[in-house]
């Protein structure tokens, strides 16, 4: 949800009901993976992307349905089906996507998890009956838990919460013959530290930021390690190693 948080703050702060198309599991060629995500209003916005163009039309025209029922839906392409070259599925693979109403206190809470770099797991019932679907639950890595599935469902899926926390990885989890739910990691983006203001580094940085790295650079050379010369990095720091490693916070993420 990174990569069109800022769109989303945007939307809702003009008031605007929002649907959100979440990838849940792909097969074969497919150019999204597991997670991404597509966001859209009534009124024509869009934002980000489940399948690079593929299915978008057929997405968005869920997306607009469950605006107006309040009702979430699991949708599957894949090449054999009918409708593949309809949608415009040709790579070849198949593709699961969960298109519900945002939900605006969890993505209040999932934004300020976004926003500190912290890690946090959400479970969403993606198949089930239309009391559940939809219904979400989030364990942060201090042990918080924001939102329920349901009394009988929440201790189990505690466990399988804790195991996506540590390991950082999102997976579909079937619970019995007919309810399944999709386990989400969020996770900071990946750190990428920069020693040294020269132009390949200039160079590095560019291409580090549009790959969704948090990119810092570290020069205490004030005509190397400048803002003119890195205009869009996330920190900049003008001082010698030792005390510039000092500023930073080095984790498995960097």
């Amino acid at each position: 949800m990174r990569d069109i948080l800022t769109d989303l703050i945007h939307w809702r702060e003009a008031g605007k009901s929002i649907a959100l198309g979440t990838v849940i599991e792909t097969w074969g060629s497919s150019p999204r993976k597991a997670g991404s995500k597509m966001a859209l209003t009534l009124d024509g916005k869009i934002t980000g992307s489940v399948s690079g163009g593929c299915v978008e039309n057929a997405v968005i025209e869920a997306g607009i349905e469950s605006l107006k029922t309040n009702k979430p839906q699991l949708l599957h392409f894949g090449i054999a089906d009918e409708t593949a070259w309809e949608v415009g599925l040709a790579c070849g693979g198949s593709i699961d996507v969960f298109v519900q109403p945002l939900d605006n206190a969890v993505f209040e809470y999932i934004s300020s998890i976004l926003a500190n770099d912290k890690h946090a797991v959400a479970a969403t019932f993606i198949r089930g009956n239309d009391a559940i679907l939809g219904r979400e639950m989030i364990l942060d890595a201090n042990g918080e838990v924001t939102g329920s599935l349901g009394n009988e469902w929440d201790e189990k899926v505690f466990s399988i919460m804790e195991e996506s926390l540590v390991q950082g990885t999102s997976r579909r989890v079937t619970l019995d013959e007919a309810i399944e739910i999709f386990v989400e990691a969020i996770t900071p983006p990946l750190t990428l530290i920069i020693v040294g203001g020269a132009h390949i580094s200039m160079a590095l940085s560019s291409l580090a930021k549009t790959l969704g790295y948090r990119t810092i650079v570290i020069d205490p050379r004030k005509v190397w390690g400048s803002e003119e010369r890195f205009p869009n990095v996330d920190k900049l720091i003008q001082s010698w190693i030792p005390d510039a490693f000092g500023q930073v916070e080095i984790t498995s993420a960097t």
